[in-house]
């Protein structure tokens, strides 16, 4: 079966520490929030410091990467936040496809469709809002008054459960669903077939293969 490279190491390598750090921001947020064991876990506590941790872990990966991969970031960002046309026609056409529907009946995509852009438009957002939140109540939580730290507490709660929503939707479209397991295949080889990308990037596979064509 003939593959096409869909995504670079340092790509990959990013993706899955941001993999990791979510599940350990994750883990340790839930142990945070739930009150009966909040004494030993509580923003002073053991939990409290891996939380904080694994915060700034996660901000320092995205930003190495974005120094590094300055053009492709800027890429991404402009793909995440730029839509067209046919990001409706694949909204309008999404629900019978992941159903079991024809689909050459998806509009051609670019290298991350609607579905991917929308996750990672509410990633982008949401880590902004847990940025600015957890800055709040972590550094300036002497300096702020009780309404704004409350605030800041209620917001990061509720985007906590929000993101625990996408990233179980994200994890299941990713690597459980029957028409995208090559989503998960080439972040961990970086390869995907022509026949998947044509359904799911056909746009970004036609550009690719005509500049494969001129360079060779």
């Amino acid at each position: 079966m003939e593959e096409i490279e869909r995504f670079r190491l340092s790509t990959r390598v990013l993706h899955w520490a941001i993999v990791i750090f979510t599940c350990l921001l994750g883990a340790s947020g839930l142990c945070i929030y739930i009150s009966q064991i909040g004494g030993w876990v509580g923003q002073g506590g053991y939990v409290g410091y891996i939380h904080r941790v694994c915060a700034i872990l996660f901000v320092l990966s995205a930003v190495i990467y974005l120094v590094t991969n300055f053009k492709s970031s800027i890429k991404f960002l402009k793909e995440a936040f730029v839509w067209g046309l046919s990001d409706l026609g694949w909204a309008l056409a999404a629900p019978d496809y992941y159903f079991g529907g024809d689909p050459e009946k998806m509009p051609p995509q670019e290298h991350i469709n609607t579905g991917q852009k929308l996750y990672w438009l509410a990633v982008i957002i949401g880590v902004v809002v847990f940025l600015v939140t957890g800055i709040l109540m972590w550094a300036f939580r002497d300096i702020v008054s009780e309404s704004v730290f409350m605030w800041s507490l209620l917001i990061h709660d509720v985007a906590f459960i929000g993101a625990m929503v996408m990233v179980a939707l994200h994890l299941y479209l990713g690597s459980i669903h029957p028409v995208m397991t090559e989503s998960l295949k080439s972040m961990v080889t970086g390869k995907a077939s022509i026949e998947y990308c044509e359904h799911h990037h056909g746009r970004w596979l036609r550009h690719e293969l005509k500049k494969k064509e001129s360079e060779s």
